[in-house]
């Protein structure tokens, strides 16, 4: 037989296989010898029917389907093979029929991500310098100290930061009642500039048993449609007053609510995370730099499958939130101004295949400088998980035990991302390095895959693991 192998656009490959006619017409009359074997042929003992015969009970296109497929994997796996060629996707294989007897059959698939990486260890990118200003420090001590305040009744007046409990009726001036709850309960917080409504500020300065009518005009714009332009009138009863008692910052506060001893330790604290917070936004902004330049010398295809996964995996997210918060995906493609699912699809796309040409450069770095991350450190990784479970540390472990490929992922990928930003700073010569052994084929073709929490990372295949 003759197998040809042709590249094509976007990942795809094209694998035609041209069966000869005497390769073909033996293993045919092998598999009518089989039949004859397990089937009866009228006038001849099991085995023993000549093969014109079976030939003609059976028909010729059932043995030279059966030929073909039995021929055509080693076929398939042979060209795999002598192209260093792996398939993305066995759900992107097509096969058509090119010609008929002798058979010609055409495969095409698509396969990882192909990238041909520019001179990435020439480039250059500054780390911007980050800094924890005392003001940030004081926020974050100013969010614990609220968390850990307590509520305490008061007669009024209601202030932004209260816990206000109300009764509250809205009508439309026709009579059309909008809303009719009692006991509704929440914090009064001051409204953004883009609300146009400002409902909450109608409530500061009320006392309990307060009654109050107000009116509130809907902007021409508003959604829904309905109540664009139109004018209500609440009327609002507050029931109930409470204020938020803050304690002290001393240093038997902060024992209470860390595990430090003092003001100064805790403070000391938030600033050293808040710190590690900037400088890992900072890292991650100068590998995103640098991939971009990296992308910019170098050429990336990725198969169409991969990008399509990336995208049902964003309008589930999207549809999850949407159905979380009471509305439907139908109700949010018609407050964006989108058609349909399609018109959402072809607006998350270019993002998606940024982001997956980020990554697959990423990956290509990784293989290219022999970036590994070894089963021990897979190991520690799990048992280090798992001790914040306690006494479900042992189920914990099974669970994450069974998820070992996405953990080892998520661990190239960091430590790619480390070994770039050195790249990025200069902090590596820019000698190619000797590789430990021979790539193989699933090792430089190898695609990113996808975490259960949406995360695209690169990944290696288990040979490597």
């Amino acid at each position: 037989m003759e197998v040809t192998t042709e590249r094509l656009e976007d990942c795809q490959v094209a694998i035609t296989i041209a069966f000869d006619a005497k390769e073909i017409n033996k293993v045919m009359r092998s598999k009518a010898r089989k039949i004859s074997r397990h089937q009866q042929i009228p006038g001849f003992r099991p085995g023993r029917a000549p093969y014109p015969v079976v030939e003609r009970t059976v028909g010729r296109t059932l043995l030279l389907k059966e030929a073909v497929d039995e021929l055509t994997p080693q076929a398939v796996k042979d060209a795999l093979e002598e192209n260093d060629l792996d398939i993305y996707d066995e759900d992107t294989i097509e096969s058509s029929l090119v010609e008929e007897d002798p058979p010609v059959i055409r495969f095409t698939f698509q396969t990882p991500p192909r990238v041909e990486l520019g001179d990435y260890r020439g480039i250059r990118i500054e780390q911007e310098e980050v800094s924890v200003e005392q003001e940030q420090v004081d926020t974050v001590l100013q969010g614990i100290q609220e968390q850990s305040g307590t509520w305490a009744t008061s007669p009024g007046p209601a202030e932004f930061g209260d816990l206000t409990t109300i009764d509250i009726r809205g009508d439309l001036l026709d009579g059309t009642v909008l809303v009719d709850n009692r006991d509704v309960q929440g914090v009064l917080v001051e409204s953004e500039e883009e609300d146009p409504l400002k409902a909450s500020e109608e409530l500061v300065g009320m006392m309990v048993n307060q009654t109050k009518e107000y009116t509130i005009t809907f902007p021409d714009d508003y959604e829904p449609e309905h109540l664009a332009g139109r004018t209500a009138l609440y009327r609002a009863t507050m029931l109930d007053i409470k204020k938020r008692e803050l304690p002290e910052l001393t240093d038997e506060w902060a024992k209470e609510v860390s595990h430090f001893e003092s003001i100064a330790e805790l403070r000391e604290d938030v600033e050293n995370k808040l710190l590690a917070s900037e400088e890992h936004n900072a890292r991650e902004k100068l590998v995103h730099d640098y991939l971009r330049a990296v992308e910019e010398i170098s050429t990336v295809e990725l198969p169409p499958k991969m990008v399509d996964k990336h995208i049902d995996r964003e309008v589930s997210d999207i549809s999850f939130d949407v159905i979380r918060q009471g509305g439907t995906l139908e109700g949010y493609l018609e407050q964006e101004g989108l058609a349909d699912e399609d018109a959402l699809r072809a607006q998350l796309r270019p993002q998606a295949e940024k982001e997956l040409r980020e990554d697959s450069i990423l990956f290509a770095i990784a293989r290219e400088d022999n970036i590994q991350v070894s089963d021990e450190e897979v190991e520690a990784e799990i048992e280090a998980s798992v001790q914040k479970f306690g006494d479900r540390a042992d189920e914990a472990r099974k669970i994450f035990s069974a998820r070992k490929e996405d953990i080892y992922a998520r661990l190239l990928s960091e430590k790619t991302k480390e070994h770039v930003a050195a790249l990025a700073r200069g902090e590596i010569p820019e000698e190619t390095p000797e590789p430990e052994h021979e790539p193989t084929t699933n090792e430089t073709e190898a695609a990113p895959v996808e975490t259960d929490d949406g995360e695209t990372i690169a990944h290696e295949e288990e040979e490597d693991q």
